[in-house]
């Protein structure tokens, strides 16, 4: 979900009604299993603590980005590209606060895409 580990139990994500619908679906399959959760929706942060949580994220979103575009180099199958492509998707549906890093991804993907299909 693009969430920022804050200790090894919590977790933080941007406010929205969909991953609020997702966490409390998450919540309630620990708790189905035997575990505790809980979902806590946060109306105010510190400005400080708030841009800790946004780096946080963007910055495992930057990391996976790369990931991604490293791989996207060299002659790759067409299920190898069609794998990163959902990759790409994936990390872009957690990336909350757009990472630096997804413009370059997807231009290595469109390019292994190209070589693809010319070589």
């Amino acid at each position: 979900m693009g969430a920022a580990l804050l200790t090894p139990g919590a977790a933080a994500l941007p406010y929205s009604e969909d991953l609020l619908e997702q966490t409390e679906w998450l919540a309630e399959r620990i708790v189905e299993s035997g575990g505790e959760a809980w979902v806590l929706p946060v109306s105010e942060l510190r400005e400080r603590d708030e841009a800790e949580i946004r780096a946080r994220v963007r910055s495992a979103r930057e990391h996976e980005y790369e990931t991604l575009r490293a791989k996207a180099g060299g002659q790759l199958s067409h299920r190898r590209v069609v794998a990163l492509e959902h990759g790409y998707r994936s990390i872009v549906a957690r990336d909350h606060f757009r990472a630096a890093g997804r413009g370059r991804a997807r231009e290595a993907i469109a390019k292994a895409r190209v070589r693809r299909q010319t070589g």
